[in-house]
């Protein structure tokens, strides 16, 4: 997978020191930079990052922004996915079913992986739950 150094290293800034949270996946590029294997890295830029990353315990303050934005989503509120699931369902567009469903599952897998203060794959694959990155 390539992702532009700019581009990861503000991720990773935003969700470990200033906690902020995503609709779904928002523990995902911690994953992947905490797991990733290097093909190349001429300057060391990515075992920097990735040493930096492995070397911050997960924030409570994220657990709480995450929790706070994926929450409502998945079906509190009117535009909830699950209202638009069952809407999708009624008109039987299983395009937009499966589409929502998969995000109201990133939603939900996104709090499940914050509270056990471990990362989440991109794929959705179990992380470790001991809270450790590595």
């Amino acid at each position: 997978m390539y992702r532009g150094c700019g581009h990861t290293e503000e991720e990773v800034e935003r969700r470990l020191f200033r906690y902020e949270a995503s609709v779904g996946y928002t523990t995902c590029v911690l994953h992947t930079v905490a797991h990733g294997q290097v093909l190349v890295d001429g300057n060391g830029w990515f075992e920097a990052l990735q040493q930096r990353v492995l070397g911050t315990s997960y924030p409570s303050e994220l657990i709480q922004a995450v929790i706070a934005e994926n929450f409502p989503v998945l079906g509190p509120i009117i535009s909830s996915y699950e209202d638009q699931i069952e809407s999708a369902f009624a008109r039987q567009d299983i395009v937009s079913l499966i589409h929502r469903t998969a995000a109201w599952l990133a939603s939900y897998f996104d709090i499940v992986f914050s509270r056990r203060k471990a990362p989440a794959s991109a794929s959705g694959a179990s992380p470790d739950v001991s809270g450790e990155y590595g």
